[in-house]
């Protein structure tokens, strides 16, 4: 097993990640992988646990119902059967729960982590408890599928992706509400985190592929279409792929080929489950693949540290990495790890979906046309004229509040002031009239662009400051910028106030947006970090698109992502990125191993409980448990549990798994009254063997 490398902070934000998460069980389990993996990540994190079996108090309101509405990520934990019940109090239940965690949504606006995880062995044992339950589960389903920022997991979808061996522990079940194993535990705080690494991680636009011995195993110029192979790890990067692409990533092809082969495979093998008409930029031909890659990037006004670049060619990935280190490339890997690596590839990970995203392939498509189509005019105006736009004005609503984040955290040439907010800090500083905001969507003959326009202002009595001005490359170029300056001047008018000020904050990135102020308005007020761009709001009002006569480049120039000083820099800021991302991918793909890591349980310690005495075996197997659990040796069989680092919860877990290998129960307060070493587990475990094989009528002691 390797080790993870936690300083890779190229993958975090510096502010705390928070998480609250409530459940119907003991939840605190998980806290020790989620610890595990902030620390490999480097991410401050705070977690905050409800006491099990207040879902409801969490979600109402009170102490925890306010910790609910803060933190950035709530997370709730279900298994149906502990709410008690018979079929109609149970379908009840069920029905207030996705009423209350609907009111939820609509206080807090953030992302919403249902979990519904698996039933006691007990409960699907009864076919009646079981029909009520999944009755419940379907219900549950169908409802979460309604409400906005609410993701639905399933346990069981936990338990295959990461292999977990052994799911129940009903000692621990029955001592401390603890119903799983550590290896579920493990797993499931695996997956909630890879949702918090999401949401921090910046969104993935591109992902270009090659083909030969990469989509499919083959070279289709020598092997002739039909006799191209597709295996179990082609069909999986197939689905991830779809995925990516109806979460808004664009997919393009970037392949030493020849162009009439690869569109022949594509069209005439039905089991290659993707389509030409999925790609949204394709380079077929025989110059370097980091040159093809610059090419796509131009054309889909993308920088390339959007793009993720995978090919099963290790000189091509070397090249790729060299000459295009912002790019995060991804060497696919041999099978059989193959077959499992997209699944445990976090980079894939989406965060959410919005209407833009979903539509993403299909709008560059339609701005091929649009491109296509402004060869035959003349003039810009002449162009812009035909397209027939329209642009559509409003307030920003609640609902919107997802797409004006994605805006915030993906535009990055139009963007006059880089502002980066999660969707409950915008909803905060709307609601406390600290900002406001203005959307514009557009459309013309060709489709809808969608939201793709973004003011947030303040106002005083002399001015209507803009704080941020955002506009989405594909709509840049078309007037759009003049519309949305000329309904703050608008604006401003109706408020009375006389001034529109634009603040302005440079990045590597936002060049265009500098341009489009400084034509417009000229630099005023200007300062090493800041620039103030200021205007009467009479004449702001007014403003109206200035073409050139001659027909421009209509793909607007993208602005280089980094100066040449910085390639050293950024060739180890991505190889570090996809090293981290290959290492989860390839050595984390199990529960079991994700445990033993976060215990750091090394091979030697897994082969061994330490240093206990060689005899009794009762001692070995307790020292062995204590190990395991406690990720460490021990030192000697008078070592105190709780100062090896023991708690309660490890507490029961080590009373389970005597009960579970020796067939004896103990009370949960042995632990308790005073010292417990290994010497004491064991003499007691022998008592209570004693008592079973003189036959005893005394029962074994319970708590």
């Amino acid at each position: 097993m390797k080790p993870l490398n936690s300083g890779h902070t190229d993958l975090h934000t510096s502010n705390e990640a928070s998480l609250f998460i409530t459940s119907t069980f003991t939840a605190e389990p998980l806290e020790e992988f989620l610890s595990f993996w902030a620390r490999e990540f480097g991410w401050p994190l705070r977690i905050d646990f409800s006491p099990f079996g207040q879902v409801f108090q969490s979600l109402l309101g009170g102490d925890s119902g306010s910790t609910w509405d803060s933190a950035g990520l709530r997370v709730v934990l279900l298994r149906i059967g502990d709410w008690a019940g018979g079929s109609e109090t149970l379908e009840k239940t069920t029905r207030d729960f996705l009423s209350i965690l609907s009111s939820a949504a609509e206080r807090t606006s953030e992302e919403q982590l249902i979990c519904l995880c698996p039933e006691s062995k007990r409960s699907l044992a009864d076919p009646v408890v079981s029909d009520v339950i999944g009755n419940a589960q379907d219900i549950l389903t169908k409802g979460l599928a309604t409400i906005p920022h609410a993701t639905l997991c399933l346990g069981t979808e936990v338990s295959r992706r990461y292999a977990v061996q052994e799911l129940h522990d009903d000692g621990s079940d029955r001592l401390g509400a603890i119903p799983y194993t550590a290896e579920f535990y493990a797993a499931l705080a695996t997956t909630i985190f890879r949702k918090i690494a999401a949401l921090r991680r910046a969104p993935l636009k591109a992902i270009a592929c090659d083909c030969d011995n990469t989509l499919w195993k083959g070279i289709v110029a020598e092997d002739g279409v039909d006799r191209l192979i597709i295996d179990a790890g082609h069909r999986q990067l197939y689905d991830i792929l779809s995925r990516q692409k109806d979460s808004g990533v664009l997919l393009c092809l970037c392949s030493k080929n020849a162009m009439g082969d690869v569109v022949k495979a594509f069209e005439t093998r039905d089991d290659i489950a993707l389509r030409w008409k999925d790609f949204a930029a394709t380079r077929i031909n025989w110059l370097p693949k980091p040159e093809n890659l610059r090419s796509m990037s131009d054309e889909l006004q993308l920088g390339l540290d959007s793009f993720a670049f995978i090919d099963d060619d290790p000189l091509e990935c070397d090249e790729m990495s060299s000459r295009c280190p912002e790019v995060l490339t991804l060497q696919l890997p041999q099978s059989p790890i193959a077959e499992r690596f997209w699944d445990h590839l976090w980079v894939f990970d989406s965060a959410g979906l919005t209407q833009e995203s979903a539509r993403r392939t299909q709008l560059y498509l339609e701005e091929k046309d649009r491109r296509a189509h402004s060869r035959s005019f003349a003039s810009l105006s002449e162009y812009i004229e035909q397209l027939q736009l329209q642009v559509g004005i409003s307030s920003l609503f609640l609902d919107q509040l997802p797409r004006a984040v994605e805006l915030l955290h993906r535009t990055n040439q139009f963007n006059t002031t880089c502002l980066k907010f999660s969707v409950q800090e915008l909803r905060s500083l709307l609601e406390s009239g600290q900002l406001e905001g203005r959307t514009y969507n557009v459309s013309d003959r060709y489709g809808d662009y969608g939201l793709v326009g973004l003011v947030l202002f303040t106002q005083s009595d002399v001015d209507f400051t803009v704080e941020a001005m955002l506009l989405s490359c594909r709509a840049l170029g078309r007037g759009v910028e003049y519309q949305m300056t000329a309904d703050c001047g608008r604006l401003a008018l109706e408020r009375n106030v006389s001034n529109v000020v634009f603040p302005f904050s440079p990045s590597s990135r936002n060049q265009p947006a500098r341009s489009f102020l400084s034509g417009l308005i000229g630099d005023t007020d200007a300062t090493s970090s800041r620039t103030q761009y200021r205007i009467p709001a009479k004449r702001a009002a007014t403003v109206k698109p200035m073409y050139t006569a001659a027909l421009p480049n209509l793909e607007f120039q993208r602005i280089p992502s980094r100066e040449s000083s910085m390639v050293t820099t950024s060739s180890s800021h991505s190889d570090n990125t996809a090293a981290l991302y290959k290492l989860i991918a390839e050595h984390y793909q199990t529960a079991r191993s994700v445990l033993h890591a976060a215990r750091g349980m090394t091979p030697e310690l897994l082969s061994t409980a330490g240093t206990p005495a060689p005899s009794p075996s009762v001692e070995q197997t307790v020292s062995q448990m204590w190990s395991e659990l406690l990720g460490r040796s021990i030192p000697s069989l008078d070592s105190d549990f709780f100062d090896l680092g023991g708690d309660s919860l490890k507490a029961i877990r080590v009373l389970s798994r005597i009960q579970k290998r020796f067939q004896v129960i103990l009370p949960l307060a042995l632990f308790f009254e005073g010292r417990i070493t290994i010497a004491m587990l064991c003499s007691a475990i022998e008592e209570a063997l004693n008592q079973t094989t003189e036959g005893s009528d005394v029962a074994p002691t319970t708590f």
